[in-house]
């Protein structure tokens, strides 16, 4: 699988959240840990709650493009250019309203996109309302950001696994065929 650096468009009118992003995905802080594809019998845990003895997990860097947008105009304008990319939009008393409506135009016209709440503590009643609206992920702090680095690193990888089969669809039978090693 190719490797693809994800964008992640941070639609607020402060910069608070965007600033937290950035420290998240600072190169000294980031680290996802990830369990490996094969297991290897020789590896041992390093006995923390979540690895089990004999399963060693490997640490992935995740590297991010992030672009901050301070209107719903100004974030589908970027989306046009990255229809793939993750969204992050402020939800306060503020912009309530203008990120309800963007959270619809963006199911209605970028399917592709997957879309994080980043919200005030006082917003977390909106929680189930922005996931009916399309949102994979609600972050009421900043402390709950290391999240997203998780949610960053899966969306990569299936934006690359999707890439690639778009790329396997357009050519024709006899170049699969003959791609193929016994073809």
């Amino acid at each position: 699988m190719t490797s693809v650096r994800p964008t992640l468009i941070v639609c607020e009118q402060s910069g608070h959240w965007a600033s937290a992003i950035r420290r998240l995905f600072s190169p000294v802080v980031l680290s996802v840990r990830r369990a490996p594809t094969e297991v290897d019998p020789t590896a041992v845990g390093d006995g923390s709650s979540d690895q089990a003895p004999g399963v060693g997990a490997a640490v992935v860097a995740v590297e991010c493009r992030i672009v901050e947008a301070r209107t719903n105009e100004n974030c589908l304008a970027e989306l046009a250019q990255t229809p793939t990319a993750l969204v992050g939009v402020e939800l306060c008393d503020a912009t309530r309203e203008r990120a309800l409506e963007l959270l619809a135009t963006l199911a209605e016209r970028y399917p592709a996109c997957r879309v994080i709440v980043l919200a005030d503590r006082s917003m977390r009643h909106y929680e189930w309302l922005t996931r009916e609206l399309g949102a994979v992920h609600f972050v009421a702090s900043p402390r709950q950001l290391a999240s997203l680095a998780t949610i960053v690193s899966r969306h990569a990888d299936l934006t690359a696994t999707s890439t690639e089969a778009d790329a396997d669809a357009g050519r024709s039978v006899e170049e699969i065929w003959r791609s193929l090693p016994w073809g």
